[in-house]
């Protein structure tokens, strides 16, 4: 994930100020006697809370296999309907309870499903956490399946902005000219608003994705759409599937009134989706997609990793883009025409999440700690990107950039 400032207008403007100060004479100032300075009380400053340098991985309890998502939306409410399927099985030790992460729903039921019986489970929820109390004590290498049906509420709890996990946007269609979509952000820990999950970086699992919507909507979502299916109400039922295991925090969806540009890399399909009115500059916009695919699998010695890849650009994203598997979020900033392309292209942004998507995606942390690695790579595929396509002095140029002081500054605050 990258969020892009203009760094060197900051830069300069700083710069500036600093030069335009007068410089003023300074007073003169009386040392103390060494009466005043011992009748001058001394305060103790208060002591630091010790907080632990190291920030170990969540500690597994079990191993996330494969989650199936069916869902529909509530747009008028800005709710998610929906049920999960999660397979599970103990990671070491002996389990008789599971503990979800599922913040702000409304749990209707939870049921195990063996052989072909469903079997209502006892649950408490708190608002955050759905602790599931299992039918019996599990050993490791027995699977576990379980159904919890609900209603997930993004929006309730308070959350911070860039913390909802699902966002409407122009939900009733009240703002004339402004698209109705939905789109999800799940970086860190946020897409545990809109399923329920293990949501830690250290686990990973394979993927089905059932979305239900109005006929005349585009979605998108990982991995590759295996059918479309019409149904009587007007709606349209879409199925996902993403059979590589990837973590949590990269499932996402979108849906909306997208034009897709179709694009391939070798026998990998490569889609632009984008609203319909700039939908004609997308290929100005990511045509150099397939080239950085092509650059990046040579200078890795490793193919890309995924059974496609989509970019799409979003309204109102909270940040400048992110590396779901197989799947780019951008934001509108990139919804440009040719004439805007004359003065600024978007290949840092688009090689950033492409980067990622060895690095971050394919090679996960196991704890968030280690999320300056995930950037820190991400932003030399930039680099790498910029020398092998305009010259190393373009490159370098963009590496001295991209270290200027406002860039200087931790990525994770204690």
């Amino acid at each position: 994930m990258r969020i892009y400032i203009f760094n060197y207008i900051v830069l300069s403007f700083l710069l500036g100020m600093q030069s335009c100060k007068v410089a003023q004479k300074p007073q003169e100032v009386q040392p103390l006697s060494a009466e005043a300075m011992a009748d001058t009380p001394v305060q103790q400053a208060a002591p630091l809370p010790e907080l632990s340098l190291y920030r170990a991985e969540a500690t597994r309890h079990f191993i996330l296999k494969h989650t199936k998502l069916e869902i529909a939306l509530d747009w008028e409410n800005q709710y998610l309907l929906g049920r999960a399927t999660l397979e599970l099985e103990p990671y070491f030790y002996d389990q008789s309870h599971l503990v979800l992460d599922a913040k702000n729903f409304e749990v209707h039921q939870v049921n195990l499903l063996a052989s072909e019986d469903s079997i209502p489970l006892e649950y408490v929820y708190d608002g955050k956490s759905l602790d599931i109390i299992l039918d019996k004590t599990y050993q490791k290498g027995q699977p576990i399946h379980i159904r919890i049906d609900y209603t997930a509420k993004p929006n309730e709890g308070n959350p911070k902005h860039d913390q909802k996990g699902l966002y409407f946007i122009n939900p009733t269609g009240e703002i004339p000219g402004k698209p109705r979509q939905a789109w999800t952000q799940g970086e860190t820990d946020s897409n545990s608003r809109w399923f329920p999950t293990i949501d830690e970086p250290n686990q990973k699992s394979t993927q089905e994705m059932f979305i239900t919507v109005d006929s005349h909507f585009t979605t998108l979502s990982n991995g590759v759409l295996v059918y479309a299916k019409s149904d009587e109400n007007g709606t349209r039922t879409d199925y996902w599937k993403m059979d590589q295991p990837h973590a949590p925090y990269l499932f996402m969806f979108a849906v909306g009134d997208f034009h897709i540009t179709e694009d391939e890399w070798e026998d990998l399909k490569v889609d632009y989706y984008m609203e319909p009115k700039f939908a004609k500059y997308s290929r100005a916009i990511f045509g150099h997609t397939p080239e950085m695919i092509s650059f990046f699998s040579d200078t890795l010695n490793y193919p890309f990793p995924w059974s496609k890849y989509s970019q799409i650009v979003v309204r109102d994203f909270v940040s400048g883009a992110m590396e779901n598997t197989s799947a780019s979020v951008f934001m509108d900033d990139l919804n440009v025409t040719s004439r805007e392309l004359i003065d600024y292209e978007w290949d840092d942004i688009i090689a950033h999440e492409l980067f990622h998507q060895w690095f971050g995606d394919l090679v996960t942390c196991e704890s968030w700690a280690n999320l300056p690695l995930n950037e820190s790579l991400a932003t030399y595929g930039e680099y790498l990107w910029r020398s092998h396509k305009y010259g190393m002095d373009e490159g370098d140029y963009h590496y001295m950039m991209s270290c200027t002081l406002i860039w200087l500054k931790p990525k994770i605050k204690r």
